[in-house]
């Protein structure tokens, strides 16, 4: 299974060691990517751009323990926040 945007997809969701993100061809320019928990703290955090109009990231989740957790993808104009399940 895997969470889907218009503009993002993640997998795998749910995840259980690695999840990864990429983005719909034509994304262009620089990306802060925030894994957050359904409190809404900060549990990592990537900085990144797009290269060939893709977008493509990685967060190790592993050591989290198993529930709902959040990816908030953002540039200067778009935000998206995808919901992750971690088992």
């Amino acid at each position: 299974m895997e969470s889907t945007s218009p503009a993002f997809q993640i997998y795998p969701n749910p995840a259980n060691d690695m999840l990864y993100i990429k983005s719909a061809s034509g994304i262009t320019g620089e990306f802060k990517i925030v894994l957050s928990n359904v409190i809404g703290q900060t549990l990592s955090m990537k900085e990144t751009g797009s290269q060939n109009g893709f977008l493509e990231a990685s967060f190790n989740v592993s050591d989290l323990p198993a529930g709902i957790y959040f990816l908030t993808v953002s540039s200067h104009n778009t935000k998206e926040v995808l919901k992750v399940e971690k088992y």
